[in-house]
């Protein structure tokens, strides 16, 4: 068991570094916020996702709107990751990732 924890928290790290690695989230300094206004870009914010492999540490560029107040993320919706659900596990022996850990149990 030792053994399978380390290689899932080997394999989280590299999914993580490769993830980070790609900026292509940036999509300039202003980008259409879904009031119809522009958001401005902030920064990249981390936030860490709980996955089959563990705990997964995202950094994702972040837009906010001024008009609406409404910050988002793109690469949540690209990865499915909006709202926070995807990538949880909602119930411990679920063994699965991604939107099916938005599924209610035994479906």
């Amino acid at each position: 068991m030792a053994a399978r924890r380390q290689a899932l928290r080997l394999a989280a790290r590299a999914l993580e570094q490769r993830l980070n690695a790609d900026v292509s989230d940036y999509a300039g300094p202003q980008l259409a916020c879904a009031c119809g206004q522009s958001a401005r870009y902030i920064g990249r914010r981390a936030k860490t996702f709980v996955s089959v492999l563990g705990p997964l540490r995202l950094e994702r560029a972040y837009y906010h709107c001024a008009v609406c107040g409404r910050g988002f993320c793109p690469r949540d919706g690209a990865l499915g990751l909006e709202g926070g659900l995807a990538f949880a596990r909602r119930h411990p022996h679920d063994g699965c990732g991604g939107r099916a850990g938005q599924l209610p149990r035994g479906q």
